[in-house]
Order: structure tokens, then C-alpha cells, then sequence
């Protein structure tokens, strides 16, 4: 998962992002784990995990995005640079994990309709917690977030019943497809 993707940040390759804004970033989801392991202290240890996780997140955006390495354009090396994307793709790998929402895919369809705070309850396991909405006519935001929590649950017929009120986002649809495909497989 790449570091952006990680820490719900609308990446844009052509904004100048500083240094206290990823940290900020940063901190707002250590916060938010940590609330989560107010109500339930025997979960302080993957707490430490995902809040270790976000900060890695964050230091490898801020070394690749904010402070990148310059480089001699004289000297290129095709090995080099070979083995630089190996190491990238290593340190993204890092940051995916056997959790819900744990791949780029998913956290990078699931993001824009949840909070960081519902990120990290769902992250944590508790995505049964969270309130999709109320649903009322052309409220395609409450059926995606209810797709998405169904999905987590396991009940994917549910989530293709939801995502098939959609009819307006290719993403949506294509997840809904990606779904019936993997239901029928099943």
C-alpha cells in the first residue's frame, strides 16, 4: 500500500505538501486508535502495531514526497534504479497487513467515505460499530459506506445489493462485478 493510500491523504502530485501537514496527518490517526483502545485496554497491542504502521507511512511520504533525495543525473545507473523500485515496492508491501482494509485496493476504495476515526475503528476490528447512514433518495454515499461494511462483515450479497443502488461511479460498479464474480466463484 503506498504511503498516501495509507494515510487517507488526497494526493496530489502537483501539491506541495509540508512537513507539519503529514504529521499532522499523522497524529490525528494516532489519536484515533488510541481512543479506541480507551474503551477496550486489552487491545493496546495492535494499537502500537497500526499506530508503528502510520508512522512508517508517514516518514516514507515524507522521504519520498517532501524531502527526496537529489540524485546525479550524470551518473545514471539503470541497476540502481531497478533495485531503488524493489525497495520502494518492499516498504509498500510493509504496509499492507492481514487486517480489514489491509490491501491498496480496498483502503483506497473504502477512504473517501469514511473518517479517519470509522478508518480506524474498522482497522481495528470493530466495523460493526459504525453507522452507514440513513438512507434517503440519490444518498449514493450511504450505499457505498453500507456495501463496504457488509463486505467487511462477509455478507457480500449484501454488499452487491448495495453497491447495485449506485449507478452513477465505474469504481462502484466495477467493484459490484468483482464481487458477483468472487460470489459466483464461491
Amino acid at each position: 500500500m503506498k504511503p498516501q493510500t495509507a494515510l487517507k491523504l488526497d494526493y496530489d502530485p502537483l501539491k506541495v505538501y509540508t512537513r507539519e501537514q503529514i504529521e499532522a496527518l499523522r497524529d490525528e490517526w494516532i489519536v484515533s486508535y488510541r481512543k479506541l483502545t480507551e474503551a477496550t485496554p486489552s487491545e493496546a497491542q495492535p494499537c502500537e502495531a497500526f499506530c508503528d504502521r502510520i508512522r512508517r507511512a508517514a516518514d516514507l511520504f515524507i522521504c519520498r514526497h517532501i524531502e527526496p533525495v537529489i540524485c546525479d543525473a550524470t551518473n545514471h545507473d539503470d541497476y540502481y534504479y531497478e533495485w531503488l523500485d524493489e525497495q520502494k515496492q518492499e516498504e509498500d508491501d510493509g504496509l499492507d497487513g492481514d487486517f480489514p482494509l489491509g490491501n491498496e485496493d480496498d483502503m483506497a476504495f473504502a477512504a473517501p467515505y469514511f473518517s479517519i476515526q470509522e478508518l480506524a475503528t474498522i482497522h481495528m476490528g470493530h466495523a460493526k460499530d459504525i453507522y452507514a447512514g440513513h438512507y434517503v433518495e440519490y444518498a449514493d454515499r450511504v450505499l457505498v459506506r453500507r456495501g463496504i461494511l457488509a463486505e467487511i462483515n462477509g455478507d457480500l450479497q449484501e454488499a452487491i445489493s448495495a453497491y447495485s443502488g449506485v449507478c452513477y461511479s465505474k469504481l462502484v460498479q466495477a467493484r459490484e462485478y468483482a464481487l458477483r464474480s468472487r460470489l459466483k466463484g464461491e
